[in-house]
């Protein structure tokens, strides 16, 4: 039989335990999708004139162009649907073009794959230059913002980084903010939103150095655990 002081001590830590689950899944959702995202974003090289290029995805919609080198300007552009992991087709009724690939983040945030992924082109009838097969070429990291409006020497360091892991918590840090800031009250909601306003001013000190804005983000994902937990326990 429980004592009235085992009792209370129940109650009391019930919902910290509802809300640090509450949190875990959070994360574990953001994670999934931030990684989801990230398994198609970036350039894919074919062997001939061509490559294509996947940004920009929010809501299981991408950007896909296709370049020919040296052009400023896509041969073929079009929303691209991402059915699961490893397959995607062009959202255009007026055309067909069927993609699959793996993933390339793990489940280990910041650990790198040694296997180079191939974007294979199962049906095409968008674009008759374009390969069957394209090897992945990370060329560039892919962040919440658009680099076309990059300004801060941070945001231009960011687009113009070949490391994708910051482009990665980029939008993971962004993910993460703005579920908290749905599932907080008002007054909880402005603190968290004064606090980031403190911390990009921090951030911002980091002047496009790269370790350092890698440092800055992983802190604040942690902290942001933290900071929900108590808030919201």
């Amino acid at each position: 039989m429980q004592t009235a002081t085992e009792s209370k001590a129940t109650v009391t830590t019930a919902p910290l335990l509802a809300t640090a689950l509450a949190f875990a899944l959070l994360i574990s959702s953001a994670l999934a999708d931030v990684s989801f995202r990230s398994s198609w974003q970036g350039r894919w090289v074919a062997f001939g004139d061509y490559y294509v290029d996947i940004a920009r995805c929010n809501d299981n919609l991408c950007t896909l162009g296709v370049w020919k080198f040296g052009n400023n300007k896509p041969s073929f552009s079009a929303k691209l649907r991402l059915l699961s992991y490893t397959k995607a087709e062009v959202a255009d009724k007026s055309c067909t073009l069927l993609l699959q690939t793996t993933p390339k983040i793990p489940s280990d945030i910041g650990k790198d794959t040694t296997e180079t992924p191939y974007l294979s082109v199962l049906e095409n009838s968008c674009f008759a230059r374009l390969d069957s097969t394209l090897s992945y070429q990370q060329n560039k990291a892919y962040p919440a913002f658009d680099c076309a409006k990059a300004r801060s020497k941070n945001e231009l360091a960011i687009c113009q980084s070949s490391d994708i892991m910051l482009g990665y918590y980029d939008v993971l840090l962004n993910d993460f903010y703005h579920e908290l800031m749905k599932n907080m009250s008002r007054d909880k909601a402005s603190a968290l939103q004064a606090s980031q306003k403190q911390w990009l001013e921090r951030f911002g000190a980091c002047e496009g150095d790269a370790e350092c804005m890698l440092r800055a983000y992983k802190e604040r994902v942690e902290e942001f655990g933290d900071r929900y937990c108590m808030e919201c326990g």
